[in-house]
């Protein structure tokens, strides 16, 4: 009853967000005047150009490394520019009029401070306020808790592998199975001895509106899902896990782990970034790695809330 209590909520919260951000979508892109990311040339109205889906910044088609317009549109729901693959910095969109004060009808922070940046992850006072109680976790709060995690835990001597959440979407998302299999082999995801994955559940005509943890295990050949919400990212789950196993290889053991669960319908971002947290320190500890406590979600917010603040 519980967990269907918490599926009614979290169906509702994603009818408004939806129509939020719909509303502030409509209203952004008028009169806008963008650059390519890439070449940092304007993009004039008669060039094609394509969205990555991590930074947001517009790419020429000839910039994307798409032969086609074709190929573009059948991979622009799951695009990830050179930039962003890579990990580099990216700027921001080029906004050639003051949208706040044309557009008072939508809900605009101004002079969103920006408080860190590494590794292309930039952290503003609006990403902080989604770790405000009752708050979704945004990309850049996942990525850049993975940067911390990254650099605790020496992940690269370690051979550990951490996926950010726009290309573990493109992986996801991708019909283009040659570029899929690059980003694969250039993060080394079945070379690594463990692989951390965090998944939603967003698709090409569906926003995202859960965060998961799939795990993989290279000295097992097993992937472990860590899901707040029993059932909810399989399919999203399924789909990723398709696209990593290696054709020539034998086929991985799947296990879908008992581990603690969010008790409301927003505390699975919290909850995957601890899924992390933990499991990190039982790889370290020697510890079985399915053996996680349940813990205090509105105090780990505000822990980490503090943390962002203070870097």
């Amino acid at each position: 009853m519980e967990d269907e209590k918490v599926m009614e909520e979290m169906k509702e919260v994603v009818k408004r967000e939806k129509e939020r951000k719909q509303n502030f979508k409509d209203a952004e892109t008028r009169d806008k005047i963008y650059c390519c990311s890439l070449c940092e040339e304007v993009i004039n109205k008669r060039q094609i150009s394509v969205e990555c889906i991590c930074c947001k910044e517009w790419v020429h088609l000839k910039c994307s490394k798409f032969e086609s317009l074709k190929e573009a549109r059948d991979n622009k729901d799951a695009y990830v520019c050179a930039k962003c693959v890579k990990g580099h910095d990216t700027k921001k969109k080029t906004d050639m009029n003051n949208f706040a004060e044309k557009n008072n009808d939508v809900e605009v922070i101004k002079n969103d401070e920006k408080l860190h940046e590494s590794e292309g992850v930039k952290i503003y006072e609006s990403d902080l306020e989604t770790l405000k109680d009752g708050e979704w976790f945004n990309d850049n709060i996942i990525s850049f808790a993975i940067d911390e995690m990254e650099e605790k835990n020496d992940s690269r001597s370690r051979n550990i592998v951490y996926v950010k959440p726009a290309v573990s979407h493109f992986i996801k998302e991708s019909t283009n199975d040659e570029y899929v299999e690059r980003t694969i082999k250039d993060l080394g995801i079945r070379k690594a001895d463990w692989a951390f994955i965090p998944v939603n559940n967003e698709t090409e005509n569906v926003g995202g509106s859960h965060w998961s943890l799939l795990l993989y295990s290279g000295s097992s050949n097993t992937f472990y899902h860590f899901d707040p919400i029993k059932g909810m990212n399989d399919r999203s789950v399924a789909m990723i896990v398709k696209k990593l196993i290696h054709k020539e290889k034998k086929v991985p053991e799947m296990k879908y782990v008992l581990c603690p669960r969010q008790k409301n319908s927003y505390d699975c971002g919290i909850y995957t970034i601890m899924y992390m947290e933990k499991i990190a320190e039982n790889i370290e500890a020697g510890v079985e790695i399915t053996k996680i406590n349940d813990f205090d979600a509105k105090e780990y917010r505000k822990n980490l809330r503090r943390k962002k603040k203070e870097v």
